[in-house]
């Protein structure tokens, strides 16, 4: 027994990080399924649900939806999914948490590949419990996705770079394809890593490496090629429908705020420190780099640098790309960080440094788990539709709200879409009438929007009323019967603002 107990203690000293990781894998995956159906689902998810509704077969229609192409490869694994376990939230977003507990033992390899088995271990760890990747774990996004099959084309590109073995330039096109299949945004990460190729091939002078660089990207454009037709098809009414949302210069401060804030709906000074703590880290960690490896630092500042600059540029202009769209920017971003801990070659330093950013994970951990966990991240739909079922009675009327949770035929009440030639023509003009007419307002389920806001003085009517299409004649006139003809009865709290959920009755006069 005493000889089975030390070949064990042995075989963990020996595999200390393996043991590690696959530990923080676990956890990862506890972290990621718990309270997986707890929220309601909110307009992008049923947007995917909706998506996938047709099965496979009216998967690729996606691609032709609102003139925002999307590419059919998370639909297409969610169809699969939900054909088995049905349309549950659980299920919905079971396939976003597995992508994101299994991409902790990749940012272990690419830390471990870049630098050291500690370094990756630590990037992992951090990874594990950062509420950023948690939060779009249980989204039924194809986000996770977006980031592990990043990963995986990263250190087949590393490997491709050091090696020049085919197999590995193979797997780099086939992965860097799979990313454009699951969100075109991931071209940009394909780009960078192809721009960083020609720039180490021109520095570092290993022309033997272009035949089978030249190879990988003809492999990229051919299998993504299906995809070009669809562009084409769709591309003019790209920019008209991408103007709405974007979020202008706030960008950048709101991506790195939500990469590192310990809140993923609120900002507070508590947070700010933490978001300071953790770009500090990364500035170190970077100058380190530079010491010790510059090729790596060119790899992992472009990785973090340059979609940032994109995204900058593309909402100042207008366009409707946003922070969560770059989540393949976050690994490299935490391997910059847990390098802080390299600062100095003595060994004591390193276990010093390292102890000082467990307590600041430590630290993270205890000011945004019970936050996230115990309260709701997402629209309370939930809520919404068993208060209305609570409050309406046999025949009344609904304006707006989520069909996917208050079935209206169930509660013998009429429910229609949000606009004032709708309310105009529904209501009823009897005085005597026994009918009620409820308007529920969320920005996420709203009418399609529009980039004009008029100004009603109310903040919330302001972000999500005035969003609403009234068939173009603007949204003035929605709001100002809004205020004159209806009073709030319940609200329903989420994610910010933007997205909280009002219960409005119209008043009988």
């Amino acid at each position: 027994m005493t000889e089975h107990l030390q070949l064990i203690k042995q075989y963990l000293l020996n595999n200390k990080y393996t043991v590690i990781v696959c530990v923080l894998t676990l956890v990862a995956l506890f972290l990621r399924l718990f309270h997986l159906g707890y929220n309601s689902l909110w307009g992008d998810e049923i947007a995917t649900v909706h998506f996938v509704s047709n099965g496979l077969e009216g998967v690729w229609n996606v691609m032709y939806i609102d003139g925002r192409p999307t590419p059919p490869l998370y639909y297409t694994l969610e169809s699969i999914t939900l054909s088995f376990l049905g349309h549950g939230e659980f299920a919905v977003r079971l396939l976003s948490a597995i992508f994101g507990a299994f991409s902790i033992p990749l940012i272990y390899l690419l830390g471990k590949e870049l630098l050291d088995q500690r370094t990756g271990t630590l990037a992992a760890g951090i990874l594990t419990v950062l509420i950023y990747h948690i939060y779009y774990s249980q989204e039924a996004r194809c986000y996770t996705m977006l980031l592990f099959l990043f990963l995986i084309a990263t250190l087949a590109y590393i490997r491709a770079m050091k090696t020049n073995q085919t197999k590995y330039w193979g797997i780099f096109a086939l992965f860097s394809a799979l990313i454009v299949w699951t969100h075109f945004i991931g071209s940009i990460g394909v780009g960078i890593l192809l721009l960083h190729a020609i720039l180490t091939i021109l520095l570092t002078r290993q022309y033997g490496n272009i035949r089978n660089f030249l190879f990988s990207i003809l492999g990229i454009l051919l299998l993504v090629s299906p995809l070009f037709f669809v562009l084409v098809q769709v591309g003019s009414d790209i920019p008209s429908a991408a103007s709405v949302y974007g979020l202008g210069v706030f960008f950048l401060p709101q991506a790195l705020l939500k990469m590192f804030n310990p809140s993923i709906n609120t900002y507070t000074i508590l947070g700010g420190l933490f978001v300071v703590a953790a770009l500090i880290c990364w500035i170190i960690g970077m100058r380190n780099l530079y010491k010790t490896d510059k090729n790596a630092l060119l790899l992992v500042g472009m990785v973090c640098i340059l979609p940032l600059v994109f995204g900058e540029i593309v909402n100042i202009l207008g366009f409707d790309v946003w922070y969560n769209h770059f989540i393949f920017i976050l690994p490299f971003f935490l391997i910059g960080i847990a390098n802080c801990i390299n600062f100095s070659p003595n060994p004591s330093t390193k276990k010093i440094l390292t102890v000082l950013v467990l307590i600041g994970v430590l630290l993270y951990v205890i000011c945004g788990f019970p936050g996230y966990y115990a309260t709701y991240t997402k629209d309370d739909w939930k809520g919404t539709a068993d208060f209305l079922s609570n409050q309406t009675l046999e025949g009344d009327h609904i304006f707006g709200g989520a069909t996917y949770y208050y079935n209206a035929t169930a509660d013998k009440t009429s429910q229609y879409s949000l606009s004032l030639e709708t309310l105009q023509s529904m209501l009823p003009h009897d005085t005597n009438s026994t009918v009620s007419a409820y308007l529920v307002f969320s920005f996420d389920l709203s009418e399609p929007n529009v980039t004009e806001i008029a100004s009603s003085g109310s903040p919330y009517l302001d972000k999500i009323i005035a969003k609403i299409d009234t068939a173009g004649k603007g949204d003035t006139e929605l709001i100002n019967w809004i205020l004159q003809n209806t009073e709030e009865i319940a609200t329903f709290s989420s994610k910010s603002p933007y997205h909280e959920i009002h219960v409005h009755k119209v008043m009988v006069t």
